[in-house]
């Protein structure tokens, strides 16, 4: 049929008449007749030419068998298309194409376009792998702030303290933490150690230690009592202590005395007695500056809480980390007082001030004044630049040489050929 060819659907009779041009104008005369009628009250069936019905009789077949083949073809196209590679997914099922999903996808972009800032995606939807890369470039107090936000986070931050300590202290503190190593916990020294350990007499000479007042005794039920342990936890109580007078130290205040020719557990006691107060929580720099004078209830305040912070450092690689971070920041603070002290001539630690905006350590890696020995008392913290103890500069070497680990393994087994020789001699 050609283009010109159209379509003309008239309700006549149940009739669907299908006509060219010339026979759409019969077919409206046709329906006019019928509406005529209509409007009279005479229904009569139209009046048409023979020449005409059998005209449009035949269109009507010719319309019938052609859209007949429109339909076939439509079919075959619609089977093609199906089977076509652009329509089917690799596992073999039809890609869902409608105008319903249209419209879902296009709801779906609206949505999207539309998005606020509450939606963005949280920190917390990052890997695991990713937050802890991040929290590891943080310094140990930004961890604690950081664990107190939220659960989620506290978990995270003390469930993987050890990694992160680990990387922390090696890409921060490695030259500070080879001063300040950990005393090794009893609990994790062999058993056979156990005995000349807590020997009597040992425990006996481990008084000797007791000169130092502003720092605890190491509990020999709590750590190993070598002296490479004992020396080792004398030295991270006097970090803790040095950070508490970092104010008066700061404002050229003389550090508060203990009186002299007294006896500390004494008058401890006696304070207990008059004072019912309840010990404060333990927390790093938490001791407040008030009085030129130690009263005993401060001493023993002050001591406790040295102990308390040093025993966690035992349990939690994070607060060893935090010890060593206090002990950086104090150090620069000390080299840059001494630095500007004019009345005091000595050569200082070289520092410059893009090393300390850095906030690692290794500007202490160089030759400098440094002292290796612990401060008899607070007296000697109004001179103390660098105290960087269990090290020494090698000449031949340029370079700083450390008390090895295998140190406290030979204590040991001095400890045990010593005290059991002792006791079969008693014996």
């Amino acid at each position: 049929m050609d283009p010109e060819t159209t379509d003309l659907a008239i309700e006549a009779g149940g009739l669907r008449l299908s006509a060219e041009p010339d026979m759409r104008r019969a077919a409206t005369d046709t329906s006019l007749n019928m509406e005529t009628c209509a409007g009279s009250g005479d229904v009569q069936p139209p009046s048409m030419p023979i020449q005409a019905a059998e005209a449009i009789a035949d269109d009507n077949d010719g319309a019938d068998a052609i859209q007949n083949h429109q339909t076939s073809e439509a079919r075959a196209e619609a089977t093609k298309a199906v089977t076509d590679s652009d329509r089917v997914t690799a596992s073999g099922n039809l890609k869902i194409r409608s105008k319903r999903t249209e419209r879902l996808k296009k709801k779906m972009l609206k949505k999207m376009s539309k998005r606020t800032v509450s939606d963005a995606a949280h920190v917390l939807h990052l890997p695991n792998e990713v937050l802890l890369s991040i929290a590891t470039l943080l310094r140990p107090s930004d961890l604690f702030r950081l664990s107190r936000t939220c659960s989620v986070l506290h978990d995270l931050v003390w469930h993987n303290q050890t990694f992160l300590a680990r990387e922390m202290i090696a890409a921060r503190y490695s030259t500070i933490e080879k001063c300040f190593k950990l005393p090794v916990p009893l609990a994790e020294v062999d058993s056979s150690f156990h005995q000349p350990l807590k020997h009597p007499s040992r425990i006996e000479a481990l008084a000797i230690h007791r000169r130092y007042r502003h720092i605890p005794v190491a509990d020999h039920d709590l750590i190993c009592t070598c002296l490479t342990c004992v020396l080792r936890w004398n030295g991270l109580c006097n970090v803790v202590d040095f950070s508490y007078w970092q104010t008066p130290l700061d404002k050229g205040e003389p550090m508060p005395a203990f009186p002299r020719n007294r006896d500390p557990k004494q008058e401890e006691s006696d304070a207990d007695e008059m004072l019912n107060v309840p010990p404060q929580k333990p927390h790093l720099m938490s001791i407040p500056y008030t009085t030129s004078e130690l009263t005993p209830r401060m001493h023993r305040t002050i001591v406790d809480n040295t102990n308390s912070i040093v025993s966690k450092a035992l349990d939690s690689p994070l607060v060893h980390a935090s010890i060593l971070e206090c002990h950086l920041k104090n150090t620069v603070a000390a080299i840059r007082r001494q630095a500007s002290n004019k009345s005091n001539q000595r050569k200082h630690y070289p520092m410059t001030d893009a090393q300390a905006a850095s906030e690692t350590d290794d500007f202490l890696n160089s030759n400098g004044p440094s002292t290796p020995d612990l401060p008899f008392s607070r007296d000697n913290y109004d001179f103390l630049e660098v105290l960087m103890p269990a090290r020494t500069w090698i000449k031949e070497r340029q370079a700083w040489a450390y008390v090895p680990d295998e140190l406290h393994e030979r204590d040991l087994e001095w400890l045990a050929k010593r005290w059991t020789e002792s006791s079969e001699k008693a014996s």
